[in-house]
């Protein structure tokens, strides 16, 4: 016997990831007029993340946003940074080069 879907933890993780989520939407709303790309968050490992995926195949990638030496970042796990979180605009512009676009 299978067992039900598990709820989305996003509302869960609303109250200690405040700060993380909120940047993550900042760069949401930038990528958003990209038609070429699908945006959502999504949870991965207890973690609020972008998974952004390119329409025309699915090829996909997460983004996170991460606390390093005082800053928020954006970054790939596994991955160095690419880009500060207080600019989405520059954040998106690398993501979009990132993703061939």
């Amino acid at each position: 016997m299978g067992f039900p879907p598990s709820p989305s933890l996003l509302p869960v993780l609303e109250g200690v990831h405040t700060e993380r989520l909120n940047y993550l939407r900042g760069l949401l709303v930038a990528l958003t007029p990209e038609k070429r790309l699908a945006v959502v968050i999504v949870e991965r490992d207890g973690f609020p993340v972008l998974n952004v995926v390119r329409v025309a195949d699915s090829w996909s990638l997460f983004i996170e946003c991460r606390y390093d030496h005082g800053e928020w970042w954006f970054g790939v796990p596994g991955c160095e940074a690419f880009a500060r979180a207080d600019q989405p605009a520059t954040a998106a512009q690398k993501v979009k080069e990132g993703m061939r676009l």
